[in-house]
């Protein structure tokens, strides 16, 4: 049976506190740093990083 479990490995650059993907990355920042000047840049930048290409049909997918 394979394991599909990740391992936290993208930082909060607010916190440090540590997520296994931006979506839920981008979660926790709207949720607990939505007073935070740079707050709307950051989940800007997180679902830039989050799109995926399709190797099939080329499409861009806003997440994995």
């Amino acid at each position: 049976r394979p394991n599909y479990k990740r391992e936290p490995n993208i930082e909060c650059r607010l916190c440090h506190n540590m997520y296994k993907d931006e979506l839920s990355l981008i979660a926790h920042v709207q949720k607990l740093h939505p007073d935070d000047e740079t707050h709307k840049q950051y989940v800007s930048e997180l679902k830039e990083q989050a799109k995926v290409t399709c190797k099939l049909c080329g499409k861009v997918l806003g997440s994995k």
